[in-house]
Formats: C-alpha cells, structure tokens, sequence
C-alpha cells in the first residue's frame, strides 16, 4: 500500500465505518468531513492542504481514471480498502482546487465480505507500491 493515502485517509475511513457514517468529505482548507445520519460533522482537528488532497486524489486514481479526470475535470470510481469496505470515489475539481468525497458501499466485516475489484478498477489500499 501506498503510506501516504493509507496514514491520512484511514483515521478518517475507519470513522465512517464504525459510526456507520455514509461519506467522507476531504478538500484542501477544510477539516474532513463526514456524512452522518444526514448532517455534515466535521472530524479531527487539522485542515488538510491543498497539496494533501491532490496527492490523496492521485493515488487513489489509476492511469485511466488519472487521464478521464485531466480531461472532464471529475471522475468516478470504486476503491476496495483492506479491512474496512468498499467506496465510491468522486475526484473533482471545486474553486480550482482538487476535492474528493468517498461514499461507504459495502463494510468488509471479513475477508471475504465485499467483492473484489475488477482488474479494470482502481483501487488504493490493494494497489502495490
């Protein structure tokens, strides 16, 4: 896995699936935030940069998806991270800046819980360094 990805965005997934949260909200100059029984909380204490966020956003993407978001500016892709489930990437563009919000699809309670990816599918925490 790759640590940066892993180190920043985990603390922050791992919430989202044990307060059975729906999305994850990362942009540069904000706290995270996550989506919970439909109101927006903020979670943690730091403001991410925007350099932070684009290199989360760049690692999380494969080549393919890398090239259809230099081109429409958005992107949308599934991400199966080791242990805690299934998401639904969304990498955009907002105020020039790059942004992100994973949506929770599927918890992986065991191993064996979620499916895994396709061989066409991105996927961060699986992907190897």
């Amino acid at each position: 896995p790759r640590g940066g990805t892993q180190m920043l965005l985990t603390p922050f997934l791992q919430l989202i699936v044990e307060r059975r949260a729906s999305d994850l909200f990362v942009s540069g100059g904000a706290v995270p935030q996550i989506r919970l029984e439909g109101r927006t909380r903020a979670v943690g204490k730091r403001e991410l940069t925007p350099e932070e966020v684009e290199r989360v956003a760049q690692e999380l993407m494969g080549p393919a998806e890398r090239r259809r978001f230099e081109q429409d500016w958005e992107v949308d892709f599934a991400c199966r991270i080791e242990g805690l489930g299934r998401f639904r990437v969304n990498v955009f563009r907002q105020r020039g800046e790059v942004a992100l919000v994973l949506r929770l699809s599927c918890v992986d309670r065991t191993r064996s819980t979620c499916g895994r990816r396709s061989a066409a599918s991105p996927c961060c925490a699986t992907r190897a360094a």
